[in-house]
């Protein structure tokens, strides 16, 4: 998703802006002005050309951008939450759990593994 363009190209600039403002409150009623729709007509065409909702499209993308954070660096799980959306921590552990089978803090630890297992054969070599 992260390179996402949509055949029609239609919702381009708000999916870039939907990235840019992912720590603020997003709105389907917001996001349907940026379109220049009615909230029920954006939504109606959002879903026909993204397959999703307007709510679930900003979820994965928040989801996204987490977890690109939680396994690329250090940053406290409580920054990365409300850095990208998320109200706070367990709200973010709650979403990952569905999305991706195991919370943030266990994807941390298993690419920081996987991390120090290239270093150590990278050195072996």
């Amino acid at each position: 998703m992260q390179d996402i363009k949509l055949a029609s190209g239609r919702f381009d600039d708000l999916i870039n802006w939907v990235r840019t403002n992912l720590p603020g409150d997003i709105r389907v009623e917001t996001m349907a002005e940026k379109a220049g729709m009615s909230p029920p007509n954006f939504a109606r065409i959002f879903r026909s050309e993204t397959g999703t909702t307007p709510a679930r499209f900003v979820e994965k993308l928040r989801l996204e951008a987490a977890r690109q954070l939680v396994e690329t660096t250090g940053l406290p799980l409580r920054k990365i939450a409300t850095d990208t959306g998320f109200c706070d921590a367990e709200r973010m552990r709650l979403a990952f759990m569905p999305a991706y089978g195991q919370p943030p803090m266990v994807l941390r630890r298993q690419r920081k593994t996987a991390g120090e297992i290239q270093t150590l054969s990278k050195n072996n070599d």
